[in-house]
This record gives structure tokens, C-alpha cells and sequence, in this order.
């Protein structure tokens, strides 16, 4: 079957039972049309689901989350037509398109939380990404993306204070 046969497949059995198994076929199906977001929502959900994961392979699902949020980000971007150090164009984007899609929009604040040069755009970025996780009921994967101190102050304590 083709991938996006696949993905509404695993979707429809989603609604009906949230299982871990059902967004690695979502992942996988999007990796085999390239299609970042798609991947990004599927690590996410996946990241929420892995309650009794051992840390490290959580560690590794939250760095496999951000790689996926900067390649979706530098995608979704691209389409736009922006450039790379237009933070400001990059966030304004990350606001209009948070609304009707809002795992682009996480891509494009994580993709900022990381690689802005401004520290007020990186802490601000974080803490719309963290704000969009948990406005989508993905109140773990907040801590667990955050959960380095030294790299991220304000959104560790954003995202602990709201679990």
C-alpha cells in the first residue's frame, strides 16, 4: 500500500486506541514519502507514549525529535521562501502557521530555540514550543525535550510547573 494509505490507516486505528505501535507505522510511512512533519507528529506522539522507556532511549527519541524538528523547520521554511538568520520572519511564520498546523509551527519554534543567534529569540522560542505542546496534550514530551537545565532554563521551568 502507499505511504499516505498507510498513514490514514494508522491514523483511523489511532482514534480508536493510542498506541505506540500505530505512530511507529505513522513515522515510517513518513519517512518513506520524506515528509518531515509527518515524522515530527508521529516522534512526538511517540515521546508522549514512552512512559516506561529506560532515560537513554528516551534521551535518544527527544535528539531524534529535534533532528526532525530542524530538517521540517529548514522545509517549511524553504517553501516560504526564508532565509536562514531571518529569526524574525522564522518566528512570525512559526505563529501563522502554529494555528492551522501546529507541528510545523513546533518545527519552526525548535528549529529557533536552538540555532537563533539572539538569546531573547531562543528563550522566546522555547517557550512557544513548550506552550504548543502542552496546549496539544503533550505535556511530557515538553519535559522530556527540556530537560537538560544548562541548555534550557526557561522552558524546563515553564514545563514543569504546567505536568
Amino acid at each position: 500500500a502507499a505511504p499516505d494509505a498507510i498513514i490514514a490507516q494508522a491514523r483511523a486505528a489511532i482514534l480508536k486506541a493510542n498506541s505506540a505501535a500505530y505512530w511507529q507505522v505513522v513515522q515510517q510511512a513518513g519517512a518513506a514519502q520524506k515528509n518531515r512533519v509527518v515524522q515530527a507528529e508521529a516522534l512526538e506522539n511517540l515521546l508522549q507514549l514512552a512512559a516506561d522507556d529506560p532515560a537513554e532511549r528516551v534521551r535518544a527519541a527527544a535528539d531524534e525529535l529535534w533532528k526532525t524538528y530542524a530538517a521540517a523547520a529548514e522545509e517549511v521554511a524553504n517553501t516560504s521562501g526564508l532565509l536562514v538568520g531571518d529569526d524574525g520572519g522564522w518566528a512570525d511564520l512559526a505563529a501563522r502557521r502554529g494555528t492551522a498546523n501546529p507541528v510545523e509551527g513546533r518545527a519552526l519554534f525548535a528549529y529557533l530555540a536552538q540555532r537563533s543567534r539572539l538569546n531573547a529569540t531562543r528563550q522566546s522560542a522555547q517557550l512557544q514550543l513548550a506552550f504548543s505542546l502542552q496546549n496539544s496534550k503533550l505535556n511530557l514530551v515538553a519535559v522530556r525535550l527540556f530537560d537538560d537545565a544548562t541548555k534550557f532554563p526557561v522552558a524546563q521551568q515553564i514545563g514543569r510547573a504546567h505536568v
